[in-house]
Order: C-alpha cells, then sequence, then structure tokens
C-alpha cells in the first residue's frame, strides 16, 4: 500500500516536472474520441436506441472505467514501469500502447470480461427488480402518476424542499420559473416528508420505470426480460460483449417499451444534472420516442475549461473534461451565454440550449442572520494531497497550498477594514486536508470572522453580504452578480486568463484592498 502511494506521488511529480500535468486529460480525450467499431446493433438493442448502440455503450464505459482508479493506475505506471492491469476494451487497451504504457493484455481482457460478466448478471436482478417495483404500484393503486408528472433525477436529501417559501434547491427553483404552472414533483430519495405547505404536490418514485398500470404490461416485462437476457447469454459467448454489458439498462427500458398505452404515466419531463453528465440512459431515448422531454441542467458553472496566461502552460488552450464531446443530451439548461457556448463548442450534437440564470440545487434548513457590512468567501475547501493528485487535473489550483493561500491573502487583505466576515465552504467531507480546516477554526477565534454551515444555500446569505469574493470560477460569484452584489474571483495562483469572465478575476492581496476600498467609497 504504502509502495502504491510512493509510486502514485512519484508519477504525479514526474509529470509536473515535465510540465505535463494534463496528460491524464489528454490521455482520456483519446479514449474517448476512439470508436468502438465492432459494436453493432441487433434485433435485441431496442429499436429506439438502436443507432445510438456504440455512443451509450462508450459513455458507460468512460462513466465507469476512467475514474480514480484508472488515474491511480497510470500514475502508479509513470513512477514504477510495470504493465498495468485495467478493464478496458481492446481498443482502448491500444490507445494506452500509443501513449507508451505498457499494458497486460491477458490480465486486462479477463478483467474485462469479469466486469462484462457482473453487469450481465445484475440484469438478472434487474428484472425482478422492475416485475416487483411495477407489480407493487400497480397493487398499491397509486395512480396519481397518471396526470402529467416531471421527474427529478438523481437527487438527495438535500435536493427537496424544506419550506414553501425559503427554500432554494432544484424543485422550489422549478415551481419559481415556471410559476403559472402546477406540476406533480416525482423523486427517488427515500424517507423523506415534504413541506406541509409547499404548493405542488410531491411524491417518491423508486425508479423512472415504475410506469406500467396493468398486470398484463407486468406479465410482459417478465416474457420480453428473459428473451433479452437469453439473447445476451448467446451473444456472450459470442463475445459480442456489449449485449451482457447492456442487459442492466435494457431491462430498465423496458418498461417504457411496453408502456403503448399508458402514455400518461410516463413522465413529461425527466431532469437530469451535471454530476452525471456522460452517461445518458438508454430508457431516456424510448421516453423520448413516446413524448417526454429530456432536460440536462447545469447547478453550476465551474465545469468549463477557464484559460490560463499564455506563459504559465506549453499550450494555447485547456480541454474540457472528458466526456463532454461524447454528451448526447437533446436539451440543456444554463446559465449564461458562456455555458451555452461552452456546449455548442465542446458537444459533438448540437442540442436545443435554454439560458436560465442560476439553477439552485441543494439547501437545508438553517438560517442566518448576516451582521453589517458582512464579506462573504465562497471557497473550494482542498482534498488531501495524495488525494488531489489522483484526481487527473492539469492544474493545482486544487491543491491544499492553492486553498490555503486564497483563505490567508484575503484575511491578511481585510484586516485593515471594519466589516465582518463569513466563509462559506463548497461541501463537507472528511478527506478534506486538516490543515486547511484547521486555518479556518483559527481564523474564526476573530470577533469579526464567522464560519456558516456548507450544506445552506448560498441565495439563503448572498443578498444580506456588501460582496462576495470567490474561488475561481465557482457558481456563487454568478449568483451575486444576479442579486446586484458586487462580486470578484480571487485566483490565489495568478494563472488565469483575467478577461475571460463578466466576474472581475483579482490575484493579489493589493487589487482585494483597492476593490474593497472602492467598495466603501461607492457606498
Amino acid at each position: 500500500m504504502r509502495t502504491n502511494a510512493y509510486h502514485l506521488h512519484q508519477g504525479y511529480i514526474n509529470l509536473k516536472n515535465k510540465n505535463k500535468l494534463d496528460f491524464l486529460l489528454r490521455l482520456k480525450h483519446k479514449i474517448q474520441d476512439c470508436e468502438l467499431h465492432e459494436i453493432f446493433s441487433s434485433p435485441f438493442i431496442l429499436r429506439s436506441i438502436s443507432q445510438d448502440t456504440e455512443i451509450i455503450v462508450r459513455q458507460f464505459l468512460l462513466s465507469i472505467l476512467l475514474g480514480n482508479e484508472f488515474n491511480k493506475k497510470i500514475l502508479i505506471f509513470l513512477s514504477n514501469k510495470k504493465k498495468i492491469i485495467t478493464p478496458l476494451p481492446k481498443q482502448w487497451r491500444k490507445v494506452l500502447e500509443e501513449e507508451d504504457i505498457a499494458v497486460n493484455h491477458f490480465f486486462s481482457s479477463l478483467l474485462f470480461g469479469f466486469l462484462v460478466l457482473k453487469f450481465y448478471i445484475f440484469s438478472y436482478f434487474e428484472i425482478f427488480y422492475q416485475i416487483f417495483l411495477n407489480f407493487k404500484n400497480i397493487f398499491n393503486k397509486k395512480n396519481y402518476v397518471e396526470t402529467p408528472y416531471i421527474y427529478f433525477d438523481s437527487l438527495e436529501l438535500n435536493n427537496l424542499p424544506h419550506s414553501n417559501s425559503d427554500s432554494y434547491e432544484i424543485m422550489s427553483w422549478y415551481k419559481k420559473k415556471y410559476v403559472e404552472e402546477k406540476n406533480i414533483f416525482c423523486h427517488s430519495v427515500k424517507n423523506f416528508q415534504p413541506p406541509s405547505d409547499f404548493t405542488e404536490k410531491i411524491f417518491y418514485k423508486a425508479s423512472p420505470s415504475i410506469i406500467l398500470s396493468r398486470y398484463v404490461h407486468v406479465f410482459s416485462l417478465l416474457l420480453e426480460g428473459f428473451k433479452l437476457i437469453g439473447f445476451s447469454s448467446i451473444n456472450f459467448f459470442k463475445l459480442r460483449w456489449w449485449h451482457a454489458l447492456l442487459g442492466r439498462e435494457m431491462i430498465k427500458a423496458l418498461p417504457f417499451k411496453i408502456a403503448n398505452a399508458d402514455k400518461n404515466f410516463i413522465a413529461k419531463e425527466y431532469f437530469f444534472h451535471n454530476s452525471g453528465w456522460i452517461y445518458r440512459p438508454a430508457w431516456s431515448y424510448i421516453a423520448e420516442e413516446k413524448g417526454a422531454k429530456i432536460s440536462f441542467y447545469y447547478y453550476s458553472t465551474n465545469n468549463q475549461n477557464f484559460s490560463l496566461k499564455h506563459n504559465i502552460k506549453n499550450y494555447i488552450s485547456r480541454l474540457p473534461w472528458y466526456g463532454i464531446k461524447t454528451m448526447t443530451w437533446p436539451h440543456y439548461l444554463v446559465w449564461d451565454a458562456q455555458q451555452k457556448n461552452f456546449i455548442l463548442t465542446n458537444v459533438k450534437r448540437k442540442p436545443s440550449i435554454e439560458i436560465v440564470g442560476p439553477i439552485w440545487f441543494s439547501d437545508n434548513n438553517i438560517r442566518y442572520d448576516l451582521k453589517k457590512n458582512s464579506l462573504l468567501i465562497f471557497d473550494v475547501p482542498p482534498f488531501k494531497e495524495i488525494i488531489v493528485e489522483t484526481l487527473g487535473l492539469d492544474i493545482e489550483i486544487h491543491h491544499p497550498f492553492a486553498a490555503l493561500k486564497f483563505i490567508e491573502d484575503i484575511y491578511d487583505a481585510t484586516r485593515q477594514f471594519d466589516i465582518n466576515i463569513y466563509i462559506k465552504c463548497k461541501r463537507e467531507n472528511p478527506l478534506m486536508e486538516p490543515i486547511y480546516l484547521d486555518l479556518l477554526k483559527k481564523i474564526s477565534k476573530n470577533s469579526n470572522v464567522f464560519l456558516l454551515d456548507p450544506r445552506i444555500s448560498a441565495n439563503s446569505v448572498i443578498p444580506q453580504s456588501i460582496a462576495t469574493i470567490n474561488y475561481p470560477f465557482t457558481s456563487t460569484a454568478q449568483i451575486s452578480i444576479e442579486e446586484n452584489i458586487p462580486a470578484i474571483y480571487y485566483d490565489p495562483l495568478s494563472i488565469f486568463n483575467k478577461n475571460q469572465s463578466p466576474v472581475p478575476v483579482l490575484d493579489s492581496k493589493q487589487e482585494i484592498e483597492n476593490w474593497i476600498t472602492a467598495l466603501f467609497k461607492n457606498d
């Protein structure tokens, strides 16, 4: 374990010394662009998605195979030069070799086979799970879904409303944005009790595939499911592995195929957010064919390839995060024109895009009354150094030393002013850098420095402040501008191009002092 940690760190240092921290990102881009030409559709790949079979498989593999474990294996190889074993299809392993990464093809192929087998076995469990859910729904006669409803995918408890008028999460945002509509909202978060004063109805729906309303349809689901699994079995032994890999996803899609007479039980719109940006579920293609709208929304703006000063890197522009080029969402909700242009530039398929302004996403019921002359600081707390090195980032803005400098510089620059400082961390996580947390605790001992609960929505405190200082390029700056609150980004490493954002980018303590002085002069 210690040996791996040593080689992982050395691999990272090797890239840093060669000014090639973008190596992992560029490698992933080459993998994402490598089409799996052996994949072809068949009668048992549902007709609605047959023409998209290859891209669906590619998205699925990109989403499960190129995470931190992949990064670790590459970094360790760059130090010890031992052949890596990683469950990638043959074409993608060849991409690694083209980049001088030695691969143990035998064991990698074996591992990929086990991966496919795992998802093939999951398909058996999925068919019984879908039958159980749909049968239970019919038996309980929960036919409220017959009314047109909206389904929000992949939410957590803090993404659901806690009140009707003072909650800043996605459902409340939708209710405010489309105030003329009355809707039923559905989600898959267990043990949530909707607030009694919330004007829209909210229901729990364990799976978006709970849409069948007749027992005969459940029987059809059983027959279709085992027919699909049988075909997957035959093709698995013929080495047509993608049928088995997608078996579980196809079964999730079967209720949408079967629900011909029950289109009203399919949501009028399905919402997906940018935490799962790569893989568009197979069932969503069929839902779209049946008349549902498939929408993908960004709950933040810190996901673009913001450019650097030219003298910092030996390449002109930064690559976007991997997988964006392969996205196939038909409709996007974005914050501003800059985010719209980012999608149009980087997404291969040209979708419809709607600019809607800041989108609320998460909140809790804690509220603060800020003191007079309050300056808000929005950070991005760093993970421990060894964890940050495995993230595959092409710049060091999210390393502990950068986050420490961010807080220290702002604190030093604001000490001369008669203001109260409120710091809201972006997240709380046990893997965060302890030294950074100790710094926050230390400065919060001052009578004018306060730490806010990380779980609250920034929208609940920004209107109470005189200004905000934001880690680049977090979305809280955009929210501040929307609320007519002065805002800046502070770049502690002085690496970013200053002319790429409507929000000013400062990169020195003196600039912060000058900016605050100007704020009080304008008051």
